[in-house]
């Protein structure tokens, strides 16, 4: 009986060491298995797609130009390229917006004006220092302030320009040379808007 007592005992034991065994491999397993998962939940939860707020576009067809520090109050129009004749449209007495290129606008791109080099037009305009200020008044009711940064001589050939491709900028051009056989660039970045 004795015996009998100790191998009862000793299965028991074997029994009990197998099950604490068994129960520690279910709770390592249990335990690794939660922190595994953790990183997972926390990233599915902290990497919700974020929601990025872009600006509103605002922008208009501009209507007037003007540069107080160089006397310049111009009515702005419609100004085209002919591929046929290879010419702009101009007048004697008005700044042209090339409608090819952006309205201005808060978000991108460059708004092209061009002009004669008179008295009526742009003829002061080479006279303009770094800071001056230009405002463009729209058919939106936006006014439009840019801030004068560089200016380039550049023939007339050269088409560069209308490959910018970032902020808002304001371009003006105008003759200039001894035959007025080069155009001047007068570049401004935008500084901000007004909404009517």
């Amino acid at each position: 009986m004795k015996r009998k007592h100790m191998v009862a005992s000793i299965g028991v034991s074997l029994i009990l060491i197998g099950f604490s065994i068994l129960l520690v491999a279910y709770y390592v397993r249990t335990t690794n298995a939660a922190i595994q998962t953790q990183p997972i939940v926390n990233e599915i939860v902290n990497n919700q797609p974020q929601i990025i707020e872009t600006p509103t576009a605002i922008q208009g067809k501009p209507i007037e130009l003007s540069i107080t520090d160089l006397d310049i109050k111009n009515e702005v129009i419609d100004g085209v390229f002919s591929k046929q004749t290879g010419q702009w449209t101009l007048t004697r007495d008005k700044v042209q917006y090339a409608t090819m290129t952006y309205q201005p606008n808060n978000l991108h791109g460059v708004t092209f004006m061009y002009g004669h080099n008179r008295k009526e037009v742009f003829s002061r305009l080479p006279r303009i220092q770094i800071g001056s200020i230009a405002v463009v008044k729209t058919d939106s009711s936006h006014t439009f302030y840019y801030r004068f940064v560089s200016s380039k001589v550049t023939k007339p050939e050269d088409i560069s320009i209308f490959e910018y491709n970032g902020p808002p900028i304001l371009v003006l051009q105008t003759c200039t040379g001894l035959f007025f056989e080069n155009r001047q660039l007068f570049t401004f970045e935008f500084t901000g808007v007004d909404n009517g």
